[in-house]
């Protein structure tokens, strides 16, 4: 186990820097100091190793999001947290890593999405619900519509990036953050948001 927790560290640290794709299975086995054969008696292939990283770091995301759901804010509160965590993992996940999992390994990522959709889907929309009786959120709004565009605000971020490569992601996030919660929050909850909100 700690030999596996050692691997996966070390190739994790070795995709973040230099993509998915450049990495090969003798460059780990030499990084870390074992034989291939040995690396090989953990994970059957690069694509399962790959596969164990992406699962981790999407877990230990979820988790923190889920405590921020979880936590005794309101939902104004939680919905700039979220945000502020968005920006962190846009800063920390090289472009090329991602680009690199999309195009060589979708099943994956196609795989991943699946598996946290759904639950991410169902924390956005209870925030909402709770936001609407807080009074901070409009209640003239379907919640499930809102939540589905919330989930594709995050999941083509890198869209966004694409589109206007003049704008750094902070900026982009940030600005399309603020135009989600002035569409759906009462004067309430925007004047809530101006106060406790800052790009900065």
């Amino acid at each position: 186990m700690e030999k596996e927790q050692e691997i996966l560290e070390k190739a994790r640290e070795m995709f973040m820097t230099y993509g998915l794709r450049s990495i090969t299975m003798d460059d780990l086995a030499r990084e870390i100091g074992i034989s291939k054969k040995t690396l090989y008696q953990h994970y059957k292939d690069k694509a399962d190793l790959i596969k164990k990283i992406v699962h981790l770091e999407v877990e230990k995301m979820t988790k923190l999001m889920e405590s921020i759901f979880l936590s005794g804010e309101n939902t104004i509160d939680r919905m700039i947290k979220i945000n502020k965590l968005m920006i962190e993992m846009k800063k920390n996940t090289p472009k090329n890593v991602q680009f690199d999992l999309e195009k060589y390994y979708p099943d994956i990522a196609e795989e991943i999405n699946e598996k946290t959709e759904n639950k991410m889907f169902k924390a956005i929309k209870q925030n909402h619900e709770i936001g609407i009786k807080e009074g901070l959120i409009r209640n003239d709004l379907d919640t499930n519509i809102i939540a589905v565009l919330q989930l594709c605000r995050s999941n083509y971020s890198n869209k966004f990036t694409e589109l206007l490569p003049e704008y750094d992601d902070e900026k982009i996030l940030n600005e399309i953050f603020e135009y989600h919660i002035r569409g759906i929050a009462t004067p309430k909850g925007i004047e809530y948001f101006q106060k406790n909100y800052s790009k900065k």
